[in-house]
Order: structure tokens, then sequence, then C-alpha cells
């Protein structure tokens, strides 16, 4: 007669294999970020499933459609160290103190302490090993994606299924048209201002912005102190609220320091990290440049874009390293700004073989031949301000009328030359803050680059603010204001 234990065993190998988990105990079960799939008694059949977003039930599938749950697709937004997890309803000890670890976590969650949230996920993943025998005796509890601390605690790295699952929760859409590199509002006091922050979203989602990308060049991260790009990240996923993806740079000029850069943006609740050229590097061989590259995607705790300068960057990364970097399975994004032909069919030939990689044209000066040769979108430096406008060129070029776009092309350099200070860029973050605060964005223009004001600039900003309001306030344009 086949024992009780072994029946239980079989009857939490088929509820392993329903799962499509390899490893269950003490693991994250991660076909898709944000699925609740319910067992009851170690039944072979979930009993109910749940898709949750923003830790509120937004569908309920019934049990004769909970495979399904397994593979949908998340909408961005969903909090990075979500904990999701299987109900826990038997007399077990092990069932009960798993759920009241869990509980406790849900309630910090919904109160936006992650960092809290991270140390109790520690705590709950050695209280599931600590009663692992009873749990999967009786009523099962385990966790869904419990974050990247959690992962790393683990293995070290992420594993290939968890980092696809946390790709996947991106609908490649969502990463398509136009992005902004957003500048940084800072106080008087070269803080980060809050206030402006908020302002910054909403107009972003006025003009029609897809994603953001902070703490890039134009975001001045690169000179910004790590608590004050961290409390930048916050900021913006907060008033975000999985209405725009938040790509945050992470650049650095090690793997480690990168790496160390995405795990706090993954806590800080960005979608997406960012890796630029290294700064700067001894012997930086295409070999070594390479090998910081690789490291840093694939141990990263997010998917990943790639933000390449081309010849303008002081580490420069060789076509053929190029070609290696894209093909890397969890690089999600391109931001080209390089303006060079062989770089971008290097972009196009890899999204020819991994479909789901999504280009976008930094180069603002020229959208109009990237968008010619299919890159998905633009993301721009000035994005703040001529989002809208990008987004007519795309229209434009979406239904083949090319002549339209180059029209709207010249038009928008227009605007980015009188507030940059002229073809030769004088006033670039100066004229853009002057702007913002003329817009009333920004409270300030202050800025850590320190560039330069002249009349002449100003003159030309207040042009464009006569001039372009419909193009800078296209809320007032559909309202006829």
């Amino acid at each position: 007669m086949e024992s009780a234990h072994h029946r239980h065993e079989d009857e939490f190998a088929c509820a392993r294999r329903r799962l499509g988990q390899r490893r269950f105990s003490g693991k994250p079960l991660m076909r898709a970020r944000g699925v609740v799939v319910v067992l009851d008694e170690l039944l072979e059949e979930p009993r109910q499933a749940r898709l949750v977003q923003h830790d509120h039930v937004v569908q309920q599938l019934p049990p004769e459609r909970a495979d399904e749950a397994l593979d949908v697709r998340i909408l961005p937004g969903t909090p990075v160290g979500g904990v999701h997890l299987l109900d826990a309803r038997g007399n077990q000890e092990g069932a009960h103190a798993v759920a009241e670890e869990a509980e406790d976590i849900r309630q910090h969650l919904s109160e936006k302490n992650r960092s809290s949230v991270h140390c109790r996920a520690r705590r709950l993943r050695q209280t599931v090993q600590k009663h692992e025998h009873s749990v999967q005796r009786g009523t099962v509890a385990c966790v869904l994606a419990l974050g990247p601390d959690y992962r790393r605690e683990q293995s070290g790295r992420v594993g290939e299924k968890e980092w696809i699952a946390m790709a996947q929760r991106i609908d490649p859409a969502a990463m398509c048209g136009v992005w902004s590199a957003t500048p940084t509002p800072f106080t008087k006091r070269m803080e980060i201002d809050h206030e402006s922050v908020v302002r910054l979203v909403e107009h972003h989602l006025q003009l029609g912005v897809k994603g953001l990308f902070v703490a890039g060049t134009c975001g001045e991260g690169p000179w910004m102190r790590d608590r004050d790009r961290r409390a930048l990240t916050q900021a913006v996923a907060k008033c975000a609220r999985g209405r725009l993806l938040v790509a945050m740079q992470v650049t650095d000029n090690s793997a480690a320091r990168i790496l160390d850069n995405a795990h706090a943006a993954a806590e800080d609740g960005a979608d997406i990290a960012v890796i630029a050229p290294p700064y700067f590097q001894v012997q930086a061989t295409p070999e070594a440049v390479l090998r910081v590259y690789r490291q840093a995607i694939q141990e990263s705790p997010l998917p990943i874009g790639i933000y390449d300068r081309g010849a303008a960057s002081s580490v420069v990364v060789s076509d053929p390293v190029l070609r290696h970097i894209y093909a890397e399975r969890k690089v999600v994004l391109v931001k080209d700004s390089s303006a060079q032909p062989s770089r971008m069919k290097i972009a196009l030939d890899a999204r020819r073989k991994r479909p789901r990689l999504r280009l976008l044209n930094g180069y603002e000066f020229d959208c109009v031949t990237c968008l010619a040769a299919g890159y998905n979108g633009l993301l721009l430096g000035g994005g703040i301000f001529n989002g809208y406008l990008a987004g007519m060129i795309i229209q434009a070029m979406a239904k083949g009328d090319e002549r339209s776009a180059e029209r709207l092309q010249r038009r928008m350099n227009r605007m980015m030359y009188a507030v940059y200070g002229g073809k030769g860029i004088a006033c670039w973050m100066s004229g853009l803050k002057r702007l913002l605060v003329e817009m009333g964005i920004f409270s300030t223009s202050r800025s850590h680059l320190d560039y330069p004001i002249t009349e002449s600039c100003v003159r030309a900003i207040k042009h464009v603010m006569k001039q372009d309001a419909d193009m800078l306030f296209p809320e007032r344009r559909d309202l006829g204001g």
C-alpha cells in the first residue's frame, strides 16, 4: 500500500509540475511576476488564481482558467519586491508560520516600506526552510517575486527563468514611442525638488511620453550624489504609479559598482537599469570592456537598457563588442545616440535575431533616419519639452509621410537650438532648465554643470514660449486654449 508520505510527495510533484518550476522548496516560483496561484491541500489543480497589480486584485480566474495566469504579462508598475504567495490554510505549524510572515510582508509592502520588506523577505525564507518538511506535507505556502535582494542572496545571480519573467512583465509595446531622458529638478540647496518631480511626471504624461530615463547625462546622474540619485528614482517611481516606465542609469567603472547601482535602482522602483560605457577604464581593451558589460548584464536584478554614445564616450565600445552586448538576452532596450550607420545596422541585426528588443534613437536632431530604418521610437534629452512634437514625427513616419516628418523635425531643431543657445549648444543645461522654470515645471534652474546662460538665449526661450506654446502645452491646444 502506498504510504501517506509518498502520496504527499506525489501530490507535491504534481503541483510543482503544474507551476512549471523545477526547484520548489524555498525558491521563488516566477513564471510571471504578479501572479498568485493558490493550491488547496496540495491538490493537482490550482483552486484559483488571481492577477495582482499594485497589491490590488484586478482579475480573478476560475479554476479551469488558472493555467492562463502562469503566462500572463503583467502591466508596467508591478512593484519590485512585490510578495505573492500560495495560500497557507492547513493546520500544520509551518504553514501557519509562513502565512504569518507573508502577511507581515504584505502589510509593509502596502506601506511602501521597501527596506523593511526586503528584511522580512529574508526572514520569510528562513521560516520556509525551518518548516520545510511540515510545509510540504501540509497546506503549502511559497513565495513569488520576492525581489532582487532575495534572489541575489540565494545564488549570487538572477536565474535564467527569473530574469525572463522580469523582462516579460514589461510589454514590448510599452517601450515603443517617445521616451524622455529627463533633466533633474533641484532646490536652491541642490537637493531633489520633490514638488517639481510631481509636475515633471504629470507634464510628461500630457506630452504622451511612454517612459522616463532618470539620472542619465541630461539628468546629471554622473555628477549627483548616490543618495540624490536614489531619492530621484524613488520620487519618480512613486509619482509615475505605473503610468510611465522608469529606467535608471546605473553606469560605473566596474561590474561590481554597476551591480550595486542596479540593486539600488530595483529597490527604488525602477523597471529597467541602463548601462552606458564606463566613465574611465585603465587598459580598456575590447575584451575587458565586454567582461564588464557581460557580468553586469547577467547578474543584474533588472532588465537592461544599453545607452550607446558611439565615439562620444571616453571609453569607446567597439562595433564587435557592441554586437556581443546586444546579443545578451537580458538587454531589452537600446538608446542609440551614436548617429553612426554601422552601429544602427548592428542594432537592427540584433533585433532581427531577438524581436522583443526595442530600439530607440537618442540623436534628437535627426529622428527621421532611424525611424525610417525601423527603430521603435525616440529617447530624447529634450523630451520634456519636445516630446509631443516627437510623437507627431513618429505618427507621420508611421503613415509613410516622410515629408511632414522632416518638416516637424526642422521645427523641433529650431526649438532646441533656441533653448540650447544656438548650434554650438552654448547654454545646453542652463537653457533647458530656464525654459522649464518659465513653463512652471521646475522651481529653480540649479545644475551641477554650471553652463552659462546668455541674454540672447533668454530672449530665444521667451520667443519659444510664445511661438511654440501648442507643442509645449498640448493640453491647452486640445482644449483650444
